[in-house]
């Protein structure tokens, strides 16, 4: 299937993946249902932009490897089978996860997404997770970060509301400030963690359960309750801002 440059498809048609099917697309989104049922592969070439439709797997392989997969608005996820590379939301979003999902890339909100909203069980994500300028990702969804990757925010304003989870033997690297909000940021295990000069910034009512893992520098903004669950380590310094007010300290454990 090849979606030219230029080429919208929409409508209320189910488009049905009943082979080996490969997809090649340009820079506009398909808003149709698709269900993925097959006895071969379905390879997404390049580009995959969604909007609005729900993509269901029942059966086949599905190879996504170097693509892109870009939302445009609200769009669903069903079955254990799917799999996608790197996901962008473009615009607000809200993707809801009807099952677990693997992505082996990362995750990332950009260009007039001011909301991206993951919602439903767990995202498994091999590489890393960044914001726009203005982006909060949130949601119902667990972010397990089981691969290689760097996470990121762009500015003051995008920051993060899912829980996080890091659970993985590869590495990763936290890149300048890192905003998280409101969940539970969690630190099973990491074969490493790279922090040089990065600063988690904590801008809610956050939980943090990281023994283990070593921040660099911890910032307070806003007035948070900061929920303790196991040691907290950092290197650096730990600031609460000149404009946080009352700063409340909940938990098991200190730092």
């Amino acid at each position: 299937i090849t979606q030219a440059n230029g080429c919208t498809v929409n409508g209320t048609t189910t488009l049905h993946v009943t082979g080996t099917v490969n997809w090649t697309a340009g820079s506009n989104y398909i808003s149709n249902p698709i269900v993925i049922n097959t006895a071969g592969t379905f390879t997404l070439s390049n580009n995959f932009n969604l909007s609005g439709n729900t993509i269901t797997w029942i059966s086949g392989t599905m190879a996504s490897s170097g693509s892109a997969t870009s939302l445009y608005g609200n769009v669903t996820f069903t079955g254990t089978g799917l799999s996608f590379n790197n996901i962008t939301a473009l615009a607000n979003t809200v993707l809801t996860l009807s099952n677990d999902i693997t992505i082996l890339g990362s995750i990332s909100g950009h260009g007039s997404a001011a909301t991206f909203v993951i919602n439903g069980n767990n995202m498994y994500v091999g590489g890393g997770l960044s914001t726009g300028v203005n982006t909060t990702i949130s949601g119902t969804t667990n972010i397990i970060l089981n691969g290689t990757g760097t996470i990121s925010t762009a500015s003051s304003s995008g920051n993060y509301r899912n829980n996080i989870e890091i659970n993985t033997a590869g590495t990763i690297t936290i890149s300048g400030t890192f905003r998280y909000s409101v969940g539970i940021f969690k630190y099973t295990t990491a074969g490493s963690i790279v922090a040089t000069g990065s600063a988690f910034t904590i801008i809610g009512s956050a939980t943090l359960d990281t023994a283990g893992m070593t921040f660099v520098n911890i910032t307070t903004t806003g007035a948070p309750t900061l929920t303790i669950n196991s040691t907290l380590s950092a290197s650096g310094t730990f600031l609460i801002s000149a404009t946080t007010g009352n700063i409340s300290f909940l938990g098991t454990a200190g730092f």
